[in-house]
């Protein structure tokens, strides 16, 4: 839009820095503060922001999807680069929903995209880690299998 002025702030690739950063340094401070034999792990809270598609902003969608699948992603890329280099295998788990197969009829459509999209990195990173020794499974609080 002419005229529209952005925000001050940092931009999307400082952010993405900063996020990637935070992940490391977690999963190094789980390293220094955990048994030899344990694997580092951190619990991600999920976010939802139930709208309706017709009258969701661009942004909440966004702001889910970058909880819930980027942030996923970002924290099981630093703890397989740490288990990668202790050369140990590790597991690796992250939270999904069934909604994610489901789906929903209440507006939960970004939380939805969001639950699919770690079932698919979940598969992604179990094929290309397998053979390392890192397992990578994703826990559904609702009971239902991730089906190959």
């Amino acid at each position: 839009m002419r005229g529209a002025r952005r925000r001050q702030g940092p931009s999307d690739r400082q952010c993405a820095r900063a996020r990637k950063a935070n992940c490391d340094t977690i999963v190094d401070a789980a390293v220094e503060t955990v048994r030899p034999r344990r694997h580092p792990r951190r619990r991600l809270r999920a976010r939802t922001r139930c709208r309706r598609s017709s009258t969701r902003r661009p942004e909440d969608f966004l702001d889910v999807m970058d909880a819930n699948v980027t942030q996923s992603w970002l924290m099981a890329r630093a703890a397989g680069r740490q288990m990668l280099k202790q050369g140990q295998g590790g597991k690796v788990i992250l939270m999904s929903s069934a909604r994610g197969l489901l789906g929903h009829p209440a507006g939960y459509t970004a939380y939805c995209a969001s639950k699919s999209a770690v079932d698919g990195i979940t598969k992604a990173l179990g094929c290309e880690w397998g053979a390392t020794g890192i397992t990578v499974n994703a826990h559904r609080a609702d009971g239902l299998p991730l089906r190959r």
